[in-house]
């Protein structure tokens, strides 16, 4: 798929995980940076593998639900941690969701908690 295009969108959220010693930690939070990548094999009649606009708005409704929330309060990590792992699951399949069908599919979802700390998510 020659073409990729990408966006992303910042959510604030806090979040306690289990320490190795099975404690868990104090509450704290994140700006979470949440990159989408798209990729097409061909262009639409209006040369764009997707357009942008398209592209934020789902990406914003996948990860509406998550900004300004305390993650471990939340159903969809009632039964795994609210790790940016877990996250990026979770809007990676919010996200595919959303998609009306056409020629470009989504290739993963970045989650990124600190500058240089990145988790990411891929089918």
């Amino acid at each position: 798929m020659p073409w990729e295009v990408s966006d992303e969108v910042m959510i604030c959220a806090s979040h306690q995980i289990l320490e190795e010693d099975g404690e868990r930690e104090p509450n704290h939070g994140h700006n979470w940076r949440i990159r989408a990548f798209f990729r097409a094999d061909a262009l639409n009649d209006r040369g764009l593998a997707m357009d942008f606009r398209v592209l934020k708005a789902n990406l914003w409704e996948a990860v509406a639900p998550y900004d300004h929330r305390h993650l471990n309060d939340l159903e969809a990590f009632s039964s795994v941690e609210p790790t940016a792992e877990e996250l990026a699951r979770i809007v990676f399949s919010r996200l595919q969701g959303s998609l009306p069908k056409s020629h470009v599919r989504l290739d993963r979802v970045e989650v990124w908690m600190t500058d240089t700390g990145c988790a990411v998510y891929r089918q």
